[in-house]
């Protein structure tokens, strides 16, 4: 009998280390930069910066010179969407408030649109989100990055993501 309920609280203790070990919350998709950030670690150069401006549309070309890097990929392969968006749900579930309560804990994949796509750079995509939790404030403003200038229209900003399970 001892034996029987010594091997029942073992497996047990193995069923909840593995669900406890396995939390989807936890998996790592990527990585988000800002453009600064990812100018500052070197994902970007100044070239790659007035590309990513000419496709936002801060930037219509300098002097009637300036030829952007081509878009490659054209658009994102399903693969590497659906990787951007688990990254930030997942980021979006493990944020907290101050008190340590858990912002948005139900946070699904579902709920993260890629609003817009700017190109790849150096294994890092260049791109705009949007997600069901935060609303963006209607502001006019420019962000200089190594003097290229990105315009907005609200508060929000592209982003530069980077898998950090592969080499793209």
């Amino acid at each position: 009998m001892i034996k029987k309920l010594i091997g029942l609280m073992v497996a047990m203790l193995m069923l909840f280390s593995l669900v406890a070990c396995n939390r989807p919350d936890d998996v790592n998709f990527g990585v988000f930069y800002n453009l600064q950030e990812a100018y500052d670690i070197g994902f970007l150069n100044e070239q790659d910066l007035m590309s990513i401006a000419y496709y936002h549309g801060s930037l219509d070309s300098v002097g009637g010179t300036f030829v952007p890097t081509p878009k490659e990929p054209d658009i994102l392969s399903p693969e590497i969407e659906k990787s951007i968006k688990e990254t930030r749900a997942s980021t979006l579930r493990i944020e907290t408030y101050s008190d340590g309560t858990l912002k948005q804990p139900e946070a699904t994949v579902s709920d993260v649109m890629i609003i817009g796509y700017f190109g790849k750079y150096s294994n890092c995509f260049a791109i705009m989100l949007q997600d069901s939790y935060y609303d963006y404030m209607d502001v006019v403003r420019s962000v200089d990055i190594a003097g290229v200038t990105f315009n907005y229209s609200n508060s929000n900003s592209i982003l530069i993501w980077r898998d950090n399970k592969m080499d793209l």
